[in-house]
């Protein structure tokens, strides 16, 4: 780095010895005033030129003319409802509206709805003063008595002027038009959200159940279409993609319960802990009856009895007598129960129960799965949504004629069409940059081919050193025999050494750990390991003092225990014992993968031990990211980890990492928890000053550049969020010196979108078809206006390639296009656990890492059952009250632990 003069003066950064937690208060100085999106500073011209087609497709001939709005107000009049209305209710009342609708006008009109609360249409609807209330009646199952009484009122709310849409994507108005585009957005759901009931939608996907794959514990993978709207300049496109989700699997409710089990049948009566497990998975879920014929009426599942159904009793309103469910079903319905030995659902309330025995519900069709999918149906899922280029493409063009056929009637009112083919757009295949390792190799500077390398014949660019460790398995000697472990620990200390690392003991201590006791098992090993060091310091002649500091960090290697479904509870309680309790670096490996040993895999673990030590793998020619070369400048990469769907116990998980050197190879985190589903970072000037701290303490100057990659932000929300993390950043430079400035760039790092593409030309493609390490798009798809582009810079693993979107907010250091594109893409080279370019830029890719370790670090129940158990057993406030996250301990905090 370029040097930089010392702070002076009574501040933070002029004391590197200052506590991280002292307290610095300071009067806020926040902006208020909205802080624009910077524009475009043009178009890259580095790498060669090529042509690819990508999932989006041309809207043509957008309306011109005004379009009407109109509100949809529905009032449930009989009996009286304070309940908001369920989606599925809102397309049924449309539907009748309109049926009643054309009856009394033949003139052809096609108003669209979007759902929820606006009806818009090209045509003035024949309202007097612009209003119209219509009365529907539902009756379920032909009952009267279940008739319910609805009152819809519209009225004209506004008329919605297309002009600024067309500025806007002239690039002569720098304002979202939001009203134009949802209108736009209304006319292309609404066909698939009304064409007779065929598509299960979740938010902007279309689902059907003739593309589906059953997978384990009652649920089933449904394939469909995520289509959404997306602005670019001079027009608006459709994104067409394939999208896949979990449903619960329909049919028969016992089917279901046998299915999540994986048992033949349910003669065997389900036990206390099995029904808490069944009432987690299934409750909330809607339920049909099939005791009762044309019944259509749908129930949701509140719990599961205590007890079967022969032993549940209920009152009779007929004889107002006592008796059993199965004796109520026997008198009234004249069905004997299959099984009455299995508990009862319960689909009343929690003062009125309302018991109807399983064997006799139907799980109906397309009710999405909330909850998180554990580690097999994970590993299913992936192997579901993987598919290869080519399959991707021809299923999302017929996915394109299925929701938006031709001859539209709603488009034709509109004079809105589609194009039949992918978007063709401009692209260019940057080159790779140059990766450097120690000057010892015998190849110390490489140009990787496509994306990838190897460590053959190469030592790593700085190797660590490894004296003080221990191997800890996690079972009986009779599961790792001490010969077992020993040969892997020839080829892992060889492949070590080949690599660069100094193995100063390559005969570490083995401990046999008990899977039951890992904090014991792991203080036992970190003990053997303290004595290698004592070892370690009778044979150096010059003892420690002569040795590089990291010398003294001490590795415990974790064989993870064999004969067991799911390691992940031993792995969690390993990380978070090893973390916040002892702080030790630990490395854990399947057990599977000592009994022969391969050197790729040794290999893989050698990087990852090298770094987690203090070593770097490889560098990039300082020329290569000049940027960061030439002025002090900390890389920050920003991620906030919300909890996942379903999941009503645990906070949100805040990481920021920030690099420490020059060569970008050295990262610092620091974490926190926030708030639950809070996008902002709101702690983040002070999580900012911490890192300001180490890399002043590290550097001796202090940072004149901040370039800062932000992931996990919708784009709905780029506005607020940027607004207010720049103040946090301009905060935090202020805490630490008034007037001290760093110039920032502020960049939002997307890889959930739904853009993929596919080459034009075989020959600019690899093995499987797709787009080469490299490609980047900032064209054609790309915002009217706005710095943003597409980038993918790893090679291809298996089904199709996704880019990741970098969208540039903010930019005082006035980087081109190509500047910004090529920095961001040699840095991919620099992942230091892998020896490819990964496919997100580094510092956004760690602080996943570090937010995901956060995890962990809490007293939790990893085990799926004893998950299920917990969120059965209490309520969420009370198991987020209970949900405590420990520090990272002091000995770790400057070193890539989360690796």
């Amino acid at each position: 780095m370029g040097s930089s003069s010392n702070l002076t003066g009574n501040n933070a950064l002029s004391n590197p010895n200052l506590s991280s937690s002292t307290e610095v208060v300071l009067k806020k100085k926040k902006s208020t005033s909205l802080i624009p999106f910077i524009t475009r500073p043009g178009f890259g011209q580095a790498g060669r030129k090529i042509k690819l087609k990508a999932n989006f497709y041309a809207i043509q001939n957008l309306p011109i003319e005004n379009v009407h709005q109109y509100e949809f107000v529905i009032v449930q009049k009989s009996p009286r409802k304070d309940t908001n209305i369920s989606p599925e209710l809102l397309r049924l009342l449309y539907q009748r509206w309109w049926e009643i609708f054309k009856k009394e006008n033949h003139k052809p009109l096609y108003p669209v709805f979007d759902g929820r609360h606006y009806i818009f249409s090209a045509t003035l609807l024949p309202f007097p003063n612009d209003k119209a209330v219509y009365t529907i009646n539902l009756v379920r199952d032909g009952n009267v008595s279940s008739e319910r009484v609805f009152e819809i009122t519209l009225r004209k709310v506004q008329e919605i002027s297309m002009k600024g849409l067309h500025q806007f994507l002239e690039g002569k108005n720098l304002e979202v038009p939001t009203e134009a585009l949802q209108v736009i957005d209304t006319i292309f759901r609404h066909f698939p959200s009304f064409l007779d009931n065929q598509f299960s939608i979740v938010g902007r996907s279309f689902f059907t159940n003739d593309d589906i794959e059953e997978i384990s514990n009652g649920v089933q993978l449904w394939r469909g279409h995520h289509q959404s709207l997306k602005a670019s300049r001079d027009r608006l496109l459709i994104n067409i993609d394939i999208s896949a989700t979990a449903f619960y699997k329909p049919g028969s409710l016992k089917d279901v319960i046998q299915n999540y089990f994986g048992k033949d049948d349910l003669k065997i009566l389900l036990n206390d802990t099995e029904r808490q497990h069944i009432e987690s998975f299934l409750k909330g879920i809607k339920i049909k009856i099939n005791y009762r014929d044309n019944s259509r009426r749908t129930y949701k599942i509140l719990r599961f009895s205590n007890v079967p159904a022969n032993q549940q009793m209920i009152t009779n309103i007929q004889t107002k007598n006592e008796q059993s469910v199965t004796d109520y079903f026997k008198e009234t319905y004249g069905i004997t129960l299959k099984y009455p030995h299995i508990p009862c659902i319960d689909v009343g309330k929690v003062s009125q129960p309302i018991y109807i025995p399983v064997e006799l519900c139907e799980v109906p069709d397309g009710q999405k799965y909330l909850k998180k999918l554990n580690e097999k149906q994970t590993t299913e899922m992936i192997k579901f949504t993987c598919q290869l280029p080519n399959l991707r493409e021809g299923k999302i063009n017929s996915g394109r004629q299925r929701l938006q056929p031709d001859n539209n009637e709603y488009f034709n009112s509109l004079n809105v069409n589609i194009s039949e083919k992918m978007e063709i757009v401009d692209a260019r295949i940057l080159p790779a940059p140059t990766i450097v390792f120690n000057k010892e190799s015998q190849e110390p500077k490489i140009r990787p081919n496509g994306g990838i390398w190897s460590l053959k014949n190469k030592k790593l660019a700085l190797g660590s050193t490894l004296s003080s460790w221990s191997i800890l398995a996690f079972g009986k000697e009779t599961d790792y025999p001490r010969e077992t472990i020993n040969n892997f620990l020839v080829e892992l200390v060889k492949t070590l050494k080949e690599n660069g690392v100094n193995v100063r003991n390559a005969n570490p201590p083995i401990v046999y750990g008990n899977k039951n006791e890992i904090e014991e098992s792991l203080y036992r090993a970190y003990h053997e390991a303290c004595g290698c060091d004592i070892k370690m310091m009778k044979e150096d002649e010059d003892g420690l003092t002569s040795i590089s500091p990291g010398i003294n960090r001490k590795l415990i290697l974790c064989i993870l225990p064999s004969r067991v479904n799911n390691t992940t509870p031993y792995y969690a309680e390993i990380k978070r014992i090893a973390d916040t309790v002892i702080g030790v670096v630990t490395q854990c490996i399947q057990g599977r993968h000592i009994t022969a040993p391969i050197k790729s895999y040794c290999g893989n673990l050698s990087l990852k031990i090298n770094v987690k030590l203090g070593g770097y793998n490889n560098f990039i020619l300082p020329e290569q990211i000049r940027f960061i070369m030439e002025e002090p400048t900390i890389v920050f990469g920003g991620n906030v980890t919300n909890p996942g769907p379903g999941d009503r116990i645990h906070p949100s998980i805040v990481a920021l990492v920030g690099s420490m050197d020059c060569q970008c190879s050295h990262y610092i985190a620091t974490t926190r928890i926030q708030e639950r589903k809070k996008e902002c970072i709101i702690k983040l000037s002070e999580m900012i000053v911490i890192l300001f701290k180490k890399f002043y303490k590290i550097n001796e100057l202090k940072p004149k550049r901040i370039l800062f990659y932000r992931d996990s932000i919708s784009e709905s929300q780029y506005q607020s969020v940027m607004q207010y993390e720049l103040n946090e950043i301009w905060e935090a430079c202020r805490m630490m010196e008034e007037g001290y400035r760093p110039t920032i760039t502020y960049i939002v790092v997307q890889k959930r979108h739904h853009a993929r593409f596919f080459p034009v030309r075989k020959e600019e493609s690899d093995s499987k078809g797709n787009i080469l390490a490299g490609t980047v798009i900032e064209s054609s798809i790309t915002h009217p206006s706005q710095f943003d582009f597409y980038l993918c810079s790893h090679p291809g693993l298996q089904g199709t390639s996704r880019p990741t979107h970098y969208h540039v907010l903010y930019d005082e250091h006035h980087f081109t296009a190509d500047e910004l594109e090529e920095l961001t893409y040699h840095m991919c080279f620099l992942y230091s656990r892998s020896t490819r370019a990964v496919s997100i830029v580094p510092p956004a890719y760690y602080a996943h890492l570090a937010a995901a370790r956060v995890k962990y670090h809490a007293h939790e129940a990893w085990n799926e059952q004893e998950q299920q158990q917990q969120q059965s057993q209490q309520s969420s406030q009370q198991q987020q009250q209970q949900v405590l996250y420990e520090p990272v301990k002091e000995e770790l905090q400057e070193i890539m632990y989360f690796m």
